[in-house]
């Protein structure tokens, strides 16, 4: 039978006489809904009101949390269940206009019922008949409505392809419209992101009921809807999705522990091993009471075959102990649900409801760091040992992949890089009328608490589609402050949120659209601020302004898009540049912002390591390039006051690009153009800028004179201000020490701006730069450095040895003789692949002539059979180029990026026996036929000056007790991502199997051969138990004194990048 809209609108007239304060709201609803609608008889049929036989079969049909279908549970006055967009256009219209809130409901799993349940009267929209799906699968594209639920586009998916996927979740009855909107994890998300991170357009109904694409709402929108979580902005039609390839059979697994089979110990290693797995595996841990037994189940799945599963878990984690009849090989679908559905049928996909529903609760935490066994081990175990915890799960589910890759900005969703895992917990019961879930609940937020010291903090972070509202809740006004809902959304989305509210006071400045943890609309002075800038980006400037033409060209800039890392943050970057030009206007002449023609070329000039020069390689917001000290003590000045984050590059030989890049919001201050190099032969010493090069240092000086030189590297690009800072080593060291040890005086701006000399930045900040990376403390303008005498005429000498021509034997003697040898002479021994074999070179370093260094190196190293015809005399300058080579080749700053590579270091102690060295052999070997790349390995001897000065003068610890420094060098020209993966992974594994040879507790590592491996903190944050891992291995014993200069020269941690010194007394 079908009802008119008269007769519809007659049953709200019967409503009891307690409904009749909201009665003259519904009727007029009715009335506007009628006018709105070209056909009043099509829209009756989707209006339910709480008298309808429909209305309780539609709103429980979608509670998925049983706790929000109680006869004390707030009801909708109306359901719409809208089958076109005019409907909800209609809705959306008339609920704002007579004063009803509106909620809007997908799929229903809201765990704290947001999309059904207000105390404020509302109508619900529940979007169950917008469920169509257009799947293109020559362009791996597909159109779905938000009333649309995973399983049925999973379905709909694997019936035109079964090589394509969407990474959407697990459960299959979650509704698209919700689930998108607030990130969407699942299986495939360390593979290919979240479900916000494959979305590529969508269609929005407003608050003023405008249909809105990509393209019409603009890029701020579309950002806030991916990850924003619905309910905010406005409601969802339907998405466009990236379609991503899976191969025809993938494997998944599980393995079950209890506590007397090592279930904590392996947890505490899983927490270690999973993060870092390959994209195609995911390993989740799930922990709960199985048959009165506390049981860990390590279930996954594999983006490939059982075989090649089994051997990267033995590799990565052998405790496991995973083999392959614990594996099943089937199609990703299939194996997701697997067990799940009566006769593992697929058509059960189509069901929009879970079997059996419960009364539950859920919370979720991030882990940053690894949490210590013994609460895997003890901590846990009692609280599920508890009544109440018979019914709890925990999952955790891991990090890493392309999560690390993702910036977090990028949309709303943050918790990206930085993150190991995220612990779900849940608590559920069936219903029963006897049921005190109270008691339920207060078990999870004793366990929650306990669990406050082992996760993320400041802000503790929890995931949005996660809704948890213990957090805190909006008032009932729809007039919650920015400051009141940062309580729980810093919690959700980080700093983003900011964004998001500025997104809201634009799109929805009433507020019309809000629920308990809606975003809020900012204050009115910050929605001035947002209109000014929209002005100010149409360069909408007065006739009198303040700022010359140049500005304004340069201003201008800021209306175009900016790059992934700076988007959540476009006001402050513009702030930041309207700081500079009121302080600096010619400064503006060397910026560079991502819409200035030079500034892809300034970008790359100095990037030598092309793994940092891909597309998802975060960018500056602008890059700056100071020609003054005044402009550097402006760049720091207004960078700090408007919450930009600097990395100061110098060479751009970095080799994990901590100076050009990051995962917030940044701007690069390039020193290249400070680069003035002054040479007093008298006093023996020179005045060098950080931007200098040291080919540019070598060739000034060896232009005033042939008998000075400066204790520093063999890489002529490499720039003076990190080089320097980091310690700073050469063929020089055995007779000179460091560059660090020769370093008089220098000019540096601190984080307020104020230019410092040794003399007034006191001799702890003064010893700090000397070693312990200047780009932790300051910005280092310039050094004034000491010349130390040379003769006219050095002497190298390059000797191959095969092992056939004893390179084992060589190298045994090498690390027996190399550091006792005359202060005069540096031998470098240079092991590597050649023609799946090993080559040896002994590269040396003599100052004088060969007519002394050959009797002096075959009485002391005769297995070397030195010969003059062997050695090649020249001068100091003329030993950094090849034969022939013009000296003002010296001068050539920008070599750019030749090669991908990898490098790592290490400290050896003791004599490595021969039986090591042939082990060493053959791990080179290995990984060279086990990769596309170039292996080699630079031994670098110590002794002479290096064994006399103190390990703590200056920070650079590692001095008297060392045989060599050891470099790894891997490198290679193939692009592809999966082969950079393995080539990196495969020189991990020869760093894990050198560990026997060399220094231990710590396992120590050369500052200047950044290796993000050792350790590290997020980019806008230093975790101080991380930073004492990576710390304690480049400085030793000198890492407190650091945190003390650290916490007195800049006490709120401005100056930071990835292995930055933390600011810490203790």
């Amino acid at each position: 039978m079908e009802f008119t809209f008269p007769f519809v609108f007659a049953i709200f007239l019967v409503f009891s006489a307690a409904s009749t304060a909201v009665a003259q709201p519904q009727q007029q609803f009715l009335r506007c809904l009628t006018a709105q609608s070209n056909d009043s008889a099509s829209i009756s049929k989707l209006v339910h009101s709480r008298n309808s036989p429909s209305y309780s079969s539609i709103l429980e049909s979608s509670i998925q949390n049983l706790m929000f279908d109680t006869e004390a549970t707030p009801k909708p006055l109306i359901i719409v269940t809208p089958t076109r967009a005019s409907h909800i256009q209609a809705a959306v219209k008339c609920s704002k206009s007579n004063g009803l809130q509106i909620r809007t409901r997908s799929g229903g799993h809201d765990f704290e019922g947001l999309s059904y349940v207000s105390q404020a009267p509302f109508v619900l929209i529940d979007l169950v008949n917008l469920r169509s799906v257009d799947i293109d699968v020559e362009n791996r594209v597909a159109w779905v409505q938000t009333g649309l639920t995973v399983g049925e586009l999973y379905y709909k998916i694997y019936e035109k392809s079964k090589t394509l996927a969407f990474p959407a979740a697990s459960c299959h009855s979650v509704g698209l419209g919700g689930y998108i909107s607030g990130g969407g994890y699942g299986p495939f998300f360390r593979k290919y992101g979240l479900a916000v991170d494959n979305v590529i357009d969508a269609h929005v109904i407003d608050v003023n009921g405008r249909i809105l694409d990509r393209k019409s709402m603009g890029e701020d929108m579309f950002w806030a809807i991916r990850g924003g979580a619905g309910g905010n902005f406005g409601i969802v039609l339907d998405w466009k999705l990236k379609l991503v390839p899976v191969p025809p059979t993938v494997t998944f697994f599980a393995v079950k522990k209890t506590l007397e089979e090592n279930a904590a110990q392996l947890i505490h290693q899983w927490q270690l091993v999973s993060p870092k797995l390959p994209k195609d595996v995911i390993s989740v841990v799930r922990v709960a009471v199985v048959n009165q037994t506390y049981q860990v189940s390590f279930t996954g799945m594999f983006l490939g075959k059982s075989d090649e599963l089994v051997s990267l878990m033995q590799t990565s984690f052998p405790e496991l102990g995973l083999v392959k009849q614990l594996c099943l090989e089937t199609t990703w679908i299939q194996g997701l649900y697997r067990g799940q559905f009566p006769n593992d049928s697929l058509e059960y996909l189509l069901n929009r409801t879970w079997a059996e529903k419960e009364v539950f609760k859920v919370k979720s935490d991030y882990v940053q760091e690894p949490i210590p066994e013994s609460v895997f081990q003890q901590i846990w175990p009692k609280y599920f040992n508890e009544e109440e915890g018979k019914y709890a799960n925990l999952l955790l589910v891991p990090y890493g992949g392309i999560m690390d890759e993702i910036p977090d900005t990028q949309t709303p969703f943050p918790h990206r890089a930085g993150n190991l895992y995220k612990i779900v917990y849940y608590i559920g019961r069936k219903q029963d009328k006897n049921l005190d879930f109270q008691n339920y609940t207060s078990w999870m937020k004793r366990f929650y608490d306990e669990m406050t010291p082992y996760v993320s903090k400041n802000p503790r972070e929890v995931y949005a589609n996660y809704r948890d509202l213990d957090l805190g809740t909006n008032n009932g006004t729809g007039k919650t402050s920015f400051a009141e809902a940062s309580v729980w959304g810093l919690g959700y989305y980080k700093n983003n949120f900011k964004r998001l509210a500025q997104v809201k006071t634009l799109v929805d400045p009433e507020n019309f659209f809000r629920h308990e943890q809606s975003i809020p609309i900012v204050p009115s002075i910050n929605y001035i601020e947002i209109q000014r800038t929209k002005a100010d980006r149409k360069m909408n400037y007065p006739t009198s302004t303040i700022f010359p033409l140049i500005t304004l060209a340069f201003l201008a800039s800021l209306s175009l898009p900016w790059p992934a890392t700076s988007a959540s943050s476009p006001s402050s970057v513009h702030n930041f540049l309207h700081c500079l030009a009121n302080k600096s206007a010619p400064l503006l002449e060397s910026i560079y912002t991502p819409t200035n023609p030079s500034f892809n070329l300034v970008l790359r000039s100095l990037i030598r390591n092309r793994r940092f020069l891909t597309p998802k390689t975060p960018k500056p917001a602008a890059i700056v390039a100071p020609t003054s000290v005044s402009q550097v003590q402006a760049t720091v000045v207004c960078a700090r006051d408007n919450g930009v984050q600097i990395r100061i590059r110098s060479g751009g030989h970095d080799y994990e690009g901590l100076s050009y890049r990051s995962n917030v919001t940044f701007i690069i201050l390039d020193m290249f153009n400070l680069r003035s190099i002054k040479v007093d032969v008298g006093k023996e010493v020179a005045y060098v800028q950080a931007g200098a090069t040291l080919g540019e240092l070598y060739y000034i000086i060896a232009n005033a004179s042939n008998v000075h030189a400066f204790p520093s590297g063999v890489c002529i690009g490499l720039g003076t201000g990190g080089h320097f800072s980091g310690g700073g080593y050469g063929t020089l060291m055995r007779k000179y020490g460091l560059s660090v040890d020769n370093i008089f005086d220098a000019q540096v701006v601190d984080v307020n701006g104020n230019i410092l000399t040794r003399a007034t930045m006191g001799e702890d900040l003064f010893w700090a730069i000397r070693g312990g990376g200047g780009a932790s403390f300051v910005v280092i303008v310039s050094w004034k450095i000491k010349l130390v005498r040379i003769p006219k005429k050095v002497t190298v000498f390059d000797l191959p040895f095969s092992l056939e021509k004893g390179a084992t034997d060589v190298a045994f003697k090498w690390q027996q003789v190399a550091p006792k040898l005359h202060e005069d002479l540096f031998i470098r021994l240079q092991p590597m692949v050649v023609n799946r074999t090993i080559l040896v070179h002994v590269v040396g370093f003599f100052l004088g002539e060969s007519e002394r260094l050959v009797p002096l190196l075959n009485q002391s190293f005769p297995e070397l059979n030195l010969k003059k015809a062997d050695c090649n005399e020249t001068s100091w300058m003329k030993m950094f180029l090849p034969p022939g080579t013009p000296p003002e080749a010296l001068l050539n700053r920008t070599r750019g990026a030749r090669d991908f590579s990898k490098n790592k270091s290490d400290y050896v102690k003791s004599v490595i026996s021969k039986e090591g060295i042939e082990t060493i052999w053959k791990l080179l070997i290995e990984l060279a036929n086990t990769t596309s790349a170039t292996v080699i390995m630079q031994w670098n001897p110590y002794g002479g000056k290096m064994g006399e000065i103190p390990a703590s003068s200056p920070p650079f610890p590692h001095r008297s007790g060392y045989l060599f420094l050891v470099q790894y060098i891997v490198f290679w020209d193939e692009g592809d991502i999966n082969v950079t993966n393995h080539n990196i992974e495969r020189v991990r594994y020869l760093y894990e199997r050198m560990a026997l040879f060399v220094s231990k507790h710590p396992r120590e590592a050369f500052l200047n051969y950044r290796d993000i491996d050792i350790g590290s903190t997020a980019s806008d944050k230093t975790n101080f138990r991380d930073a004492v891992v990576y710390g304690s291995k480049y400085f030793r014993d000198n890492f407190p004194r650091l945190k003390r200069v650290k916490a007195e020269v800049d006490p709120h941690n401005f100056f930071k990048n990835e292995q930055s010194i933390p600011p810490k007394l203790n």
